[in-house]
């Protein structure tokens, strides 16, 4: 079983590099066979395929009908060859029946042009190494638990009431608790407690106050705070925040609204983020920046989304086989087959 998985991921790897070259294609992996799909079908890719299934993706851009959003309303992964090279060229809208959980990562390494929005109740909305241009939200009126968002960009991470836990770890976003656009967020009055919601390792450009979201923050940096209102029963760790007179973050960051502060760092550096439609975002706070400032956490890892164990990429992970053994059982005549597999 090992080694047909292993030999179904090479294939689906291989393939996806072979026809890179030519025109984007999607490609269904179902039960160890491919089917191929053209850049403009990718929403039959996704409709032929059943729950376990992987769709891998190559360079280029796809389109999406309809209103221009991509329905996936099943437990399939869909695999690009990188969130600046693979794109999506619409919204998507994770829509599960049933309140399931799911087990793969449903976006890995894809650019989505417009928003991600998680409509049903879910469990387990996994994306890695992706460059989502509008918003990733979660729609009113369902509870959505084990969001996981690891190196990824996001112009705009809006937490809403159905936001019941989430993590979101080495990644670079524009703005915190604001719709996309600059656009107030709905829930501006509403308070927001109780949900565990984790940020780790993150660059966070702009964080909207008055969203007043409870939430944790380790090892991160919080550039910029809009709506100057003080937030609520946040607990910072290992966090930098500035302290210049034009974005005060940490004079609004205190304990006085029940915050938790440990070893947080005040710091009076001009950031900003340069956005472009075509070019991934760049923050200025970078990972030579934060060296030369000594801006480094309690474990002696950089803050921010350059530091931590993983350190922050957009291209997919790539698997190869290192070492491989084969044996012959005597007495059942079967054979055991070993492979050491490790990342690229």
């Amino acid at each position: 079983m090992k080694k047909s998985i292993i030999i179904m991921l090479g294939l689906a790897l291989m393939s996806v590099q072979s026809f890179a070259d030519t025109r984007a294609q999607a490609l269904l992996l179902h039960n160890g066979q491919g089917k191929s799909f053209d850049a403009d079908q990718l929403q039959q890719a996704v409709n032929e395929a059943v729950d376990g299934d992987t769709i891998c993706l190559s360079e280029g851009t796809f389109k999406v009908g309809g209103e221009g959003t991509l329905l996936i309303n099943k437990d399939i992964a869909l695999m690009g060859a990188g969130g600046d090279i693979t794109i999506i060229g619409g919204n998507i809208n994770i829509d599960l029946e049933e309140n399931p959980t799911v087990h793969r990562h449903v976006l890995d390494a894809i650019r989505i042009k417009g928003n991600v929005t998680v409509g049903k109740s879910i469990r387990g909305v996994h994306i890695r190494n992706c460059w989502i241009s509008e918003t990733f939200n979660v729609q009113d009126e369902t509870e959505v638990y084990d969001i996981q968002i690891d190196r990824c960009y996001l112009n705009s991470f809006f937490p809403s009431l159905s936001m019941m836990s989430a993590t979101v770890t080495n990644s670079i976003i524009s703005a915190v608790g604001k719709s996309g656009g600059g656009v107030a967020a709905p829930h501006d009055n509403i308070f927001i407690a109780g949900h565990d919601i984790n940020f780790m390792n993150c660059s966070i450009y702009e964080l909207d106050l008055y969203c007043k979201l409870a939430a944790n923050y380790t090892n991160s940096i919080i550039y910029m705070s809009l709506g100057g209102q003080q937030p609520h029963n946040n607990t910072l760790t290992n966090t930098l925040l500035t302290s210049g007179t034009s974005y005060p973050t940490a004079n609004h960051i205190t304990k006085d609204g029940g915050n938790v502060l440990q070893n947080c760092y005040s710091f009076n550096y001009k950031a900003n983020i340069a956005l472009n439609n075509d070019h991934f975002p760049t923050f200025s706070l970078t990972k030579e920046t934060m060296l030369q400032e000594g801006f480094l956490g309690t474990d002696g890892t950089i803050v921010g989304a350059y530091g931590g164990a993983t350190p922050y990429t957009l291209q997919a992970d790539g698997l190869s086989i290192k070492e491989s053994v084969l044996r012959v059982d005597p007495d059942t005549r079967q054979l055991n087959v070993t492979l050491k597999v490790e990342k690229q």
